[in-house]
């Protein structure tokens, strides 16, 4: 759309804000406007697009202001007007709302004839070398403030901290921290190394346990797995002040050819963060569970659970783009759109990496959402996809 409408003078702009899905293909939440704006060439580098950005300010005012929708579009008149506003985007109604607002154009650019040159996320070292953690379900997320004052260095390993609902509700129940590399910095974790010891100091008043945690021992020399730890809150009385945790560790970037010891400092806070997102993958997230049906499902709040797609592959088709499903409904044909999000075990994929017996979870597009029920015999477009292997592959 922005190839053909750009000559009639609208103009495109994607618009980065935090992070949805924090650890989507490795990457972070950054700390730093900087940090964002390092994100942002790494999308150009990735993603191959030539549509400019608009970075939104660390403490997210834009995306307050457009109301917090995780997918959002909007459409804005030459005097600053929304004319058109989408919680959740919408391609082929937005192609229809140009039509009407601007006009047609001479040519339709389909998205194979753009042929964007997409790049993998950078290979730093090896990664599922260490076990992920099995966390509870409903963990949400917590509010983080690296001290970057007293900080000379960069923070490589980023911290995610999630909190049990209980934990928020009663001040007792489970706490996740987990430290992730910075992928934008090109580090991994030095195993040859000590491994990385975190501590925390707790206010007055609030029990925990372990209070000292130490990584596992990895015998690979480097790896860019999270390390992650699941911390019993005993008591926090409402009011109670932020965990002080610090971590030493080793971080090392081969291209650069250093390797350096760190010691660097977080507060958490137990109360949830508006802006934290919701990581994707993860066992007893998303998609946990024996079957597609478990688990929070995806998409705009709208289509969540009435119109999600459920079964199991059946076939193939890579020239149509089609997948075969059997459903509890039956057997039915699903579109898979060309710019569709496809993930399987927790991972983005590819169409042809989806194999019989595999169990999906799809996400309609919204304009056919709208028109009936998902059980019509055409085949329904889909724009998101989830799928987990067969049991036993």
């Amino acid at each position: 759309m922005a190839r053909d409408y750009r000559p009639q003078g609208v103009k495109f702009y994607f618009i980065y804000k935090a992070l949805a899905h924090p650890s989507y293909q490795g990457y972070v939440a950054p700390y730093t406007l900087e940090e964002r704006l390092a994100h942002v060439r790494e999308a150009r580098r990735t993603l191959g697009t030539s549509i400019p950005w608009l970075v939104d300010a660390m403490d997210n005012r834009l995306k307050h202001a457009l109301g917090d929708a995780p997918n959002s579009e909007f459409v804005m008149d030459p005097q600053g007007k929304l004319v058109r506003v989408r919680r959740w985007s919408d391609p082929e109604a937005l192609r229809k709302d140009l039509v009407e607002l601007v006009g047609p154009t001479k040519k339709i650019t389909r998205p194979e004839e753009v042929k964007l040159r997409r790049q993998p996320p950078p290979k730093v070292a090896k990664q599922g070398v260490v076990p992920r953690l099995e966390v509870p379900r409903g963990m949400q997320p917590l509010k983080v403030e690296p001290q970057l004052k007293g900080s000379t260095e960069p923070f490589y390993m980023k911290l995610r901290a999630e909190g049990t609902p209980e934990l928020l509700r009663s001040g007792r129940g489970k706490l996740y921290l987990g430290f992730y590399p910075d992928p934008i910095y090109h580090v991994h974790w030095n195993n040859l190394t000590p491994v990385p010891q975190i501590t925390i100091e707790a206010p007055r008043g609030v029990k925990l346990s372990p209070a000292v945690l130490k990584g596992p021992q990895v015998k690979e020399p480097a790896d860019i797995d999270p390390r992650e730890f699941l911390i019993q809150v005993q008591q926090a009385p409402r009011g109670s002040g932020p965990l002080r945790v610090k971590i030493r560790y080793f971080a090392c970037n081969d291209e650069a050819g250093w390797c350096k010891h760190l010691e660097q400092e977080y507060l958490v806070y137990l109360q949830r963060d508006a802006d934290g997102g919701r990581r994707l993958g993860t066992r007893g997230g998303p998609l946990a569970g024996r079957g597609p049906s478990r688990g929070r499902p995806f998409g705009p709040p709208a289509a969540r659970f009435r119109n999600l797609l459920r079964g199991i592959v059946q076939q193939v088709d890579l020239e149509k783009r089609q997948l075969v499903l059997r459903s509890p409904g039956g057997v039915r044909t699903v579109q898979v759109a060309p710019d569709a999000r496809i993930q399987k075990n927790g991972r983005p994929v590819q169409l042809n990496d989806l194999r019989r017996g595999d169990r999906v979870l799809a996400l309609p597009a919204p304009a056919q959402q709208a028109e009936g029920s998902p059980r019509e015999e055409k085949a329904i477009r889909v724009i998101r996809l989830r799928a987990r292997s067969a049991p036993g592959r």
